[in-house]
């Protein structure tokens, strides 16, 4: 959260965590998640989390045992998503996200077409 360059022990990879500079909790990475990682907020509980590349597009329990409530790991090329709408009573989180991707997707394809050479 305030971007304290920290390193951490290797017992504590795959833990929780806290930054001694602000408190902020966070998840220590583990060896296994060295591969491209994207980085988002647990639409719940709100800390900050990281998924590896095969966890894209995933659902995944939230690491943080107080928490645990099941996580839509979003893919990098979607667009992020202010927690506070969360808050304002979207009864699943995670269908707002599959309907974002849905958008995305056709916004993309709209784009492709408008891109391609047309036939004369």
């Amino acid at each position: 959260n305030c971007e304290t360059r920290l390193s951490a022990e290797p017992h504590q990879r795959g833990e929780a965590a806290k930054c001694p500079e602000c408190e902020w909790t966070f998840h220590v990475p583990s060896a296994s998640e060295s591969a491209p990682v994207v980085k988002f907020f647990c639409p719940y509980c709100e800390r900050k989390l990281s998924a590896t590349e095969d966890q894209w597009g995933k659902e995944i329990p939230c690491p943080f045992a107080d928490c645990a409530k099941p996580v839509l790991v979003p893919r990098p090329e979607w667009k992020p998503m202010p927690t506070g709408i969360l808050k304002r009573g979207v009864a699943d989180p995670n269908l707002l996200v599959r309907e974002g991707e849905a958008r995305s997707r056709a916004d993309r394809s709209e784009a492709a077409k408008n891109d391609s050479p047309q036939a004369g």
